[in-house]
C-alpha cells in the first residue's frame, strides 16, 4: 500500500463515519418540527469525528506501512489518478450547490439547506477516496 492508498483508504472510512456520527446525535432531534431541530452540535461533531477518524486511521496504516508523512503526486499516474478522482465528485458538489441554492429559494428550514450540503460535501469525499481506490488497483480507464 502506497502513501497515496493510505490518504485515499482513511477518507473512504471517515466519510462514512462523520455520516453515522452525525445522524446518531440527530435522532433525538427527529420527534421535533423541522424548524425547530437543532443541528449545529451534531454538525460540528459529525465533522470533528470525521477529521479525528482520519487522523487516527492514516496514522495508523502509515506506521503499519511504514510511510513517510509527504505526499507530492510523484509521478504521471498518481496525477492522472488524482485528477480523475477529483472529476468524478464534480457532480456532488454541484447536486449539493443546486439543491442547497433551489432550498434557499423556496424558503426551506436551514436544517435542509445544511443538511444538503453536508452530505454532497460527504459523499462527494467518499466517492472520490473510492474511486481514487478503484484506479490504482485495477487502473486507470477513461
Amino acid at each position: 500500500m502506497n502513501k497515496h492508498q493510505v490518504t485515499f483508504t482513511a477518507q473512504v472510512i471517515s466519510a462514512p463515519v462523520s455520516i453515522l456520527v452525525f445522524f446518531i446525535l440527530l435522532m433525538p432531534e427527529f420527534s421535533k418540527a423541522v424548524a425547530e431541530i437543532e443541528f449545529m452540535w451534531p454538525l460540528i461533531w459529525a465533522i470533528i469525528s470525521g477529521v479525528a477518524t482520519n487522523v487516527a486511521v492514516t496514522t495508523v496504516l502509515a506506521m503499519r506501512f511504514n510511510l513517510r508523512s509527504s505526499l507530492k503526486f510523484t509521478d504521471e499516474r498518481d496525477i492522472k489518478i488524482h485528477r480523475l478522482g477529483e472529476f468524478y465528485t464534480q457532480g456532488f458538489y454541484i447536486i449539493g450547490g443546486v439543491l442547497a441554492l433551489v432550498l434557499s429559494v423556496i424558503q426551506a428550514d436551514y436544517f435542509w439547506i445544511g443538511l444538503a450540503v453536508f452530505l454532497s460535501f460527504a459523499l462527494a469525499s467518499a466517492v472520490a477516496s473510492f474511486a481514487k481506490l478503484i484506479m490504482y488497483r485495477f487502473g486507470i480507464s477513461e
